[in-house]
């Protein structure tokens, strides 16, 4: 009898553990969605201001596999980066976390100079605009 109410207390015990888990979870997403939208945000739970602000080799290291891969291809560089006008706010004023990550990049270990140059002048637009 005595074996059989520890048991009981057992499988209770675990069954609240788990619903403070799952409320805690739950609370959890709602944070992130409530504070972390992706309007106006870096996209990467981030407000996009702070991660404009981040030193570049910490932007870099949220840069896509893509963007990775092809990092030391000048030919998929210059097409990937041709429609860019770096001059143009509106350009890295609607670019999202993975873009600045991917940009960070490509300013760091890009194998063309001229792209190289376009990322870097992005990435200091971005941290000199306007909220």
């Amino acid at each position: 009898m005595e074996a059989k109410k520890v048991e009981d207390i057992n499988y209770k015990v675990v069954f609240v553990n788990a619903m403070i888990g799952a409320v805690a979870t739950g609370v959890t997403f709602w944070l992130m969605n409530r504070f972390f939208k992706s309007d106006g945000k870096a996209g990467l739970g981030i407000p996009l201001k702070v991660f404009a602000s981040l030193p570049v080799r910490e932007q870099a290291r949220f840069a896509d596999e893509i963007t990775m891969k092809n990092s030391k291809d000048p030919k998929w560089l210059v097409e990937q980066l041709a429609n860019i006008d770096a001059d143009n706010p509106e350009t890295y004023l609607a670019m999202e976390g993975r873009s600045i990550a991917n940009c960070a990049f490509i300013a760091l270990y890009g194998a063309h100079d001229g792209s190289r140059l376009k990322c870097m002048k992005i990435l200091d637009n971005l941290k000199t605009m306007k909220p």
